[in-house]
């Protein structure tokens, strides 16, 4: 089985597992038992369900047909095709093809929502560039490229949300008749809240871990170990962020449309769901440097159980810490926006951004600890993709940073983007020569040849650089 294989099959278990899962919440709702009022004068009028939200059951059932159809359907014509190298093309084209219809219904509940209110859509855009900006800005030394991270990002919007949002409908459609009693209606009240924390926080973290795990499998090649988890894992958590601040400013009117912009993509945009998958990230990128698969296993189980609790907690929490600062802060809509808001984004999110970050500086320090030991050996080879008087500029961002803004400066932005590439092409070989010290090489990844052979393309493509007496600088050459 070729690595493209392993692949596609990994997104195919993934994107079957969680429409699985959305057909066992059909279930579960078909089998809730039903609410009768006990009085006589009083009927029970069931919820009507969301209109997306019927589009959205429709489209799993035509996606499972059409999947069946469709996989039946090529592997009859791969068995009838006598090449095998076009056999196997067929397979996997017919992999890809399920693979599309089973995520397709997923996109349907977000979409709706963006639809519905576009001046809300428009105005997370910046805030949530921003954020984006700032995540791919983690990464101090080799860094995954931009559009892993929108692809991360894409599928927190949508289909995570989707599917966090489907599995929530079954939740509320199927809980009254599995939790009312009408003799302890204060006690119905306090378990449906509890519970509707406890399938928020494990339905919607299994659907960004998802995305995850996709990336885990698809771009091994750019894991490189804790930072490059954590970044993924924020990347998805702002996508995720970004779908549900559209849908909480779409309800409520003006004020309230501020209110949530102001929590959601302003003080609280790097925490709440960015923290959340940032820690189950993080048990991803672990996994990455792990050679048993039960010790895998155990670090992403970790991981994403780490989000559901912190996630959980919070959505316990929330209701009783609003109580408590609405006591004290009442109508002061100042106290309320500068105090109370910060507070609560402080207590419920703050253990989990502080953990984030720390397990952040610890991934970044143990790659600038390899580096510091590949970089300089890989300068004394004669291949010359990394010279002697590079190795300094290349272990301190700072002052790769620096180097850069000076180019831009003297030579403009094509030598700004040459020595970005520069400078990331070498990183990406210390790293890779680290990964096979360690005995961690990916199957896929390309060996170190390939990656000195790119470095040398790169600086063979040198700009010509204008003299500038007033901004002194050293163009390694």
């Amino acid at each position: 089985m070729t690595p493209r294989d392993t692949r596609q099959r990994a997104a195919l278990l993934i994107l079957g597992g969680m429409s699985a899962v959305f057909g066992l919440g059909w279930l579960v709702y078909l089998l809730r038992p039903q609410v009768r009022s006990p009085y006589w004068f009083a009927t029970i009028i069931p919820l009507p369900q969301v209109p997306a939200f019927t589009v959205t059951k429709a489209a799993v059932v035509v996606s499972w047909l059409a999947a069946l159809v469709v996989w039946l359907a090529v592997r009859w014509q791969a068995r009838a095709t006598p090449d095998p190298l076009l056999a196997g093309h067929q397979r996997r084209t017919g992999l890809a093809m399920v693979t599309a219809l089973l995520v397709m219904p997923f996109l349907i509940l977000p979409a709706a929502i963006c639809a519905a209110a576009p001046l809300a859509l428009l105005s997370c855009l910046p805030s949530s560039a921003l954020g984006l900006w700032a995540i791919h800005r983690m990464q101090r030394y080799g860094r995954m490229p931009v559009r892993i991270l929108l692809a991360g990002f894409g599928w927190g919007g949508f289909v995570a949300a989707g599917f966090a949002g489907s599995m929530n409908s079954w939740w509320m459609y199927s809980a009254p008749g599995f939790l009312i009693d009408w003799n302890d209606i204060n006690g119905t009240e306090q378990a449906a809240m509890t519970l509707s924390a406890l399938v928020a926080g494990v339905f919607e973290e299994l659907g960004k871990a998802a995305g995850i795990a996709l990336g885990y499998f698809v771009f091994r090649r750019y894991f490189n170990g804790l930072v490059s988890g954590i970044v993924l894992g924020a990347a998805v958590g702002l996508g995720f962020n970004f779908s549900e601040s559209i849908l909480y400013m779409s309800h409520g009117g003006a004020t309230a449309a501020v209110y949530q912009y102001y929590q959601r993509q302003s003080l609280g945009l790097m925490a709440a769901h960015v923290a959340f998958t940032a820690l189950a990230g993080a048990g991803f990128g672990v996994a990455r440097q792990l050679r048993a698969r039960r010790d895998k296993a155990l670090v992403i189980g970790c991981g994403v159980g780490a989000a559901a609790a912190f996630h959980f907690a919070t959505d316990s929490a929330l209701p009783h810490i609003t109580r408590f600062t609405d006591s004290w802060a009442g109508d002061n809509q100042w106290l309320d926006t500068l105090v109370a808001m910060p507070l609560t984004i402080i207590i419920t999110s703050g253990p989990a951004v502080l953990l984030y970050v720390l397990l952040l500086r610890k991934g970044s320090r143990t790659m600038a600890a390899a580096l510091a030991q590949e970089l300089p050996a890989e300068a004394r080879t004669p291949f010359g993709a990394v010279r002697p008087n590079e190795v300094a500029l290349l272990l301190s961002p700072r002052r790769r940073f620096i180097f850069r803004i000076k180019a831009w400066r003297r030579a403009g932005f094509g030598a700004y983007r040459y020595f970005t590439r520069l400078h990331n092409a070498q990183l990406d070989l210390g790293l890779q020569r680290w990964h096979r010290s360690r005995g961690e090489v990916a199957v896929h990844s390309p060996d170190e040849t390939e990656l000195r052979q790119r470095v040398l393309r790169i600086r063979a493509r040198k700009p010509q650089l204008r003299q500038a007496p007033s901004v002194p600088m050293r163009v390694p050459v």
